[in-house]
């Protein structure tokens, strides 16, 4: 039997107005117009409470980590397009990756969804060079020790400069 990719697109972001939700859903849009399975998720349909260990024992996850926890385990590749709010990433992705991480797995262990799918970030800023240190913050952090998100980054800098990008470009003009 052959397996179809699924694609989820989201933004970190629940603004209307969001720069970074429209090139999330331009990109699902783009993948759903070629063929691939995609879905396209709000961040803000799934209203989560701050986090709070105290919360969390008295009453568990809320509802809605358990329910994106499920929409990110029923796709293979998840597309997080998030601004970046005081060289970080916004409180919101924050809280929600907080959240889906102590949904426990069906066997009572912890979480794995953040192990098992290939993440891709991005960010559209307004103005340069904004969203380059949150797409840092949002990467995993190099300690194996370390809790959340557990997942897999490239280990190319977000933002490096290639020959095709625009900042190189720039570059040989002024010379």
């Amino acid at each position: 039997m052959q397996h179809t990719t699924r694609l989820l697109f989201m933004a970190g972001s629940a603004r209307e107005a969001s720069f970074n939700k429209r090139p999330a859903r331009l990109a699902h849009d783009v993948a759903e117009a070629n063929g691939i399975a995609a879905t396209w998720a709000d961040i803000g349909d799934y209203p989560m409470p701050i986090y709070d260990g105290d919360l969390e024992a008295r009453d568990g996850p809320p509802d809605n980590a358990r329910k994106l926890k499920a929409l990110f385990e029923v796709h293979d590749g998840i597309f997080l397009a998030c601004p970046e709010y005081d060289a970080s990433i916004t409180p919101l992705l924050k809280n929600t990756i907080d959240w889906i991480g102590r949904v426990k797995e069906d066997n009572g262990g912890p979480s794995t969804v953040f192990k098992t799918r290939v993440f891709a970030i991005g960010s559209a800023p307004p103005r340069a060079p904004g969203g380059r240190r949150g797409l840092v913050a949002q990467r995993p952090p190099p300690r194996p020790d370390c809790r959340a998100p557990h997942a897999r980054a490239r280990p190319r800098r977000p933002g490096s400069a290639r020959p095709d990008c625009r900042s190189t470009r720039r570059r040989r003009l002024r010379r």
